[in-house]
């Protein structure tokens, strides 16, 4: 056996020893011993190269965070400035600069005739709001866009801002 890998594999099953018992590998060693199990053992494991090859060429599916952005992408080639008001969107969504809560996407869709979000986690609605806007014309989402009110940075999670938080709060009761 000069193959390393080989070899390894080897070492990996020996490892397997401590969960199966020697018994097992004993009983193992006996049925390869037998060329029938032989036999059967090489077109298992020739098999299952086979498939495992086949499956690595098999493309992974595109998570829908992913798919959505390359939508919103693509369709920059043919509507610009709705493409990029919606990835505008997405990114403030995901970032939590507009619509932070499940709450406030509800009731933002509720008020603007948007179909309802059935949804009750945040990060499972993000797609489907987004989407809502896929069918209208541009004009119609710069408008909903121009409702969408971004929150206020004074929400600092910085240590700095923490710090002014704090001695903020003890100067304010120092001076009274």
């Amino acid at each position: 056996m000069n193959n390393k890998k080989e070899f390894n594999l080897l070492a990996d099953l020996a490892r397997l020893m401590h969960k199966y018992g020697p018994e097992t590998f004993k009983a193992l060693a006996q049925h390869i011993s037998d060329q029938e199990f032989t036999n059967q053992l090489v077109e298992l494991l020739n098999t299952t190269a086979r498939v495992s090859r086949s499956a690595k060429r098999i493309a992974k599916k595109k998570s829908p965070k992913s798919e959505l952005r390359s939508t919103l992408t693509n369709m920059a080639k043919s509507d610009t400035e709705k493409a990029a008001l919606l990835i505008d969107l997405y990114d403030s969504l995901r970032n939590h600069r507009v619509l932070p809560t499940i709450r406030d996407m509800k009731n933002f869709a509720a008020d603007n005739g948007l179909p309802p979000i059935k949804y009750t986690s945040r990060e499972q609605a993000l797609i489907p709001f987004v989407k809502s806007f896929l069918p209208l014309p541009v004009e119609d989402v710069r408008r909903y866009m121009e409702r969408i009110r971004p929150i206020p940075s004074s929400d600092d999670r910085t240590l700095e801002g923490w710090s002014k938080i704090i001695f903020g709060k003890a100067a304010r009761t120092n001076k009274n």
